[in-house]
């Protein structure tokens, strides 16, 4: 059988939220691990991921593969940081495999959007949710947060 069983299904069989930010390393990557671990805690039958919408990811210069502040913000909630890896530039295979698209600020990300993922525009959902240099990150993760719950949610009644 393909992929792994879970709670009867397949991996596949998930339906994929994937959550859009600049650089993924600090607002994409939280919004991912948490909607990652209310969903296995809730039995969801979706998944989250998430990449960075600049073309260069490198160039952007985060160390490391988390946020510290994501990080930090993760373990005093009580969240479980599922694993860690590089941040990962968009690409057009990963918004066409995905149920849903979030990215986390319109006024950052639609530029983003438009000029690299035109015919995926009018998929995405838009919040806002500044980055760390507009807005302080207790803030924007606790954003983050009352976000990824309605949607797990609405999620969890429309299944």
């Amino acid at each position: 059988m393909d992929g792994q069983l879970i709670q009867g299904r397949t991996e596949e069989a998930k339906r994929r939220v994937l959550f859009l930010c600049t650089g993924n390393y600090y607002r994409s990557r939280f919004a991912e691990e948490v909607f990652n671990d209310l969903s296995a805690s809730g039995g969801l039958s979706w998944v989250a991921d998430s990449r960075g919408l600049h073309p260069d990811i490198d160039a952007i210069g985060n160390t490391g593969t988390l946020s510290p502040l994501a990080a930090e913000r993760l373990r005093a909630r009580g969240y479980r940081l599922r694993g860690r890896r590089a941040p990962r530039s968009a690409a057009a295979e990963d918004l066409d495999a995905a149920d849903l698209l979030v990215a986390l600020d319109r006024e950052e990300h639609e530029a983003f959007v438009l000029e690299r993922f035109p015919r995926h525009a009018d998929r995405v959902v838009y919040w806002d949710v500044k980055d760390i240099e507009f807005e302080d990150a207790s803030v924007a993760l606790g954003k983050i947060e009352v976000h990824v719950r309605a949607l797990v949610d609405d999620l969890s009644a429309g299944s």
